[in-house]
C-alpha cells in the first residue's frame, strides 16, 4: 500500500472514530451532560460495588481533575455518595444514590436503546467484524508502539 493511502485511510478512521464521539457527545449535551459526565455516570452505574476515581480514570481514560469535577457536580445533586475503601482506607468508593439510580437509569436505558437499534441494524456479523477489526488494530498499534520503545 502507497504512503499516501495510508493517510487517506487513517483520516478516514479518524473521521469515523471523532464521529462516534460526536454522537455520545450530543446525546449527553441532549440530557444536559458533558460527554465525560455520561461515562462518568455509565461507569459508575456499572460499578456493582462502587468504584474509585481512579479506577474511572484507568478504565475510560478521564483526567482525574476532570473525574473530580464532575463528581462535585453528582454530589450537589444528590446523586452519589461514597465509601471509604476496605482495602486502603485512603481511597473512597463512588456510588450511585437512590436519586442518582433514579437518575441515571431512564437516561442510560435511552442511551442502550440507540445502540442496541444500531447493532440490530447492521446485523450480528457485522458487528462481530466491527468489534475484531478494531481489537485487531489495537494490538497491533500496541505492539508497534511497544516495538519502538527499544
Amino acid at each position: 500500500m502507497k504512503e499516501k493511502d495510508f493517510h487517506k485511510i487513517l483520516e478516514e478512521y479518524y473521521a469515523v472514530f471523532i464521529k462516534i464521539n460526536g454522537i455520545y457527545s450530543a446525546f449527553a449535551k441532549e440530557k444536559e451532560l458533558s460527554y465525560h459526565a455520561l461515562f462518568i455516570l455509565y461507569a459508575i452505574y456499572h460499578s456493582e460495588n462502587g468504584c474509585t476515581p481512579k479506577e474511572i480514570c484507568d478504565k475510560w481514560l478521564i483526567p482525574k481533575q476532570t473525574i473530580n469535577s464532575v463528581l462535585r457536580i453528582f454530589d450537589k445533586h444528590g446523586f452519589v455518595c461514597y465509601e471509604t475503601c476496605s482495602q486502603d482506607r485512603r481511597n473512597k468508593k463512588v456510588m450511585l444514590s437512590t436519586e442518582g439510580l433514579t437518575y441515571a437509569k431512564p437516561l442510560l436505558d435511552a442511551l442502550y436503546s440507540i445502540e442496541k437499534a444500531a447493532l440490530k441494524k447492521m446485523g450480528d456479523e457485522t458487528v462481530n467484524n466491527l468489534i475484531h477489526c478494531n481489537r485487531l488494530f489495537c494490538e497491533k498499534m500496541e505492539e508497534e508502539l511497544k516495538g519502538n520503545d527499544d
